[in-house]
């Protein structure tokens, strides 16, 4: 999570983050729920810290 946070950011960062972790637990979860948690995080992120707060995200060595 930091290492993909330092290299792409933060915005895309965390909902691979939530992907590839519901993907590793698909013996209690399937790939639905992990598609939609990456959506949702994704969502939740850029929706609440970028346009609610009005923060500045991290964007990453590669995007900046």
């Amino acid at each position: 999570m930091i290492l993909g946070i330092l290299l792409i950011g933060f915005a895309p960062a965390i909902p691979l983050f939530f992907f590839v972790y519901f993907l590793i637990q698909k013996s209690h979860r399937n790939w639905k729920l992990a598609v939609g948690a990456a959506v949702a995080m994704g969502i939740l992120t850029s929706g609440v810290f970028a346009r609610v707060l009005d923060l500045h995200l991290y964007s990453g060595v590669l995007f900046s």
